[in-house]
């Protein structure tokens, strides 16, 4: 029984010492904002290498909407200082992740799309970093005309159109919904 256990447990070692993926998404930092030129995001994106040796890998940002939809404004590499060049795939864009050993790496993503009755921030792509972000701090606002029905996770906080959640540990079930009370042109 003994050797068993031993045999068990040896069999496992490998799983425990490499299932720590040498990249993880740690935190993210996002200010939402709508207004009449459509649903702005420009977020801030931390990334760390747990691994003594320099990563690329590709890593795939998803859209709610087709990229058609989408009109990509900024995708920079803040603790590099330089601008990444990016793929247009049907519903996200695809850059590569430079990281030297060791590194923590801020990305810059902001982007603009098309104002909809309901507005989505796809939050729900964090699980298959198989783990929940540290942090995220997420702040919305809204112009004056544009009155909201409904916002998928309740507001921390509120000081007049301005919108703020602060999350610690957090794995979402679901995306980030922001729906307006819009009138309908016929």
């Amino acid at each position: 029984m003994r050797l068993f256990l031993i045999t068990c447990v040896l069999s496992l070692l490998p799983f425990c010492l490499f299932g720590q993926r040498e990249v993880s998404f740690i935190e993210e930092y996002i200010d939402f904002s709508i207004g009449k030129s459509g649903f702005e995001t420009n977020g801030i994106y931390v990334f760390t290498n747990n691994s003594d040796r320099k990563i690329q890998q590709d890593i795939q940002f998803p859209f709610a909407l087709g990229t058609d939809s989408i009109h990509v404004i900024r995708l920079y590499n803040i603790s590099y200082n330089k601008e990444i060049p990016y793929r247009t795939l049907k519903k996200s864009i695809a850059f590569l992740l430079e990281m030297q050993p060791f590194d923590t790496v801020y990305i810059n993503i902001a982007y603009t799309q098309t104002l909809l009755k309901n507005n989505v921030y796809i939050l729900r792509s964090t699980k298959s970093w198989g783990k929940p972000l540290q942090k995220a701090q997420y702040a919305l606002t809204v112009h004056d005309s544009l009155p909201i029905e409904n916002i998928s996770y309740p507001p921390d906080s509120q000081k007049d159109n301005v919108y703020y959640w602060e999350k610690r540990d957090f794995l979402p079930s679901m995306d980030f919904e922001v729906m307006l009370n819009l009138v309908e042109k016929k």
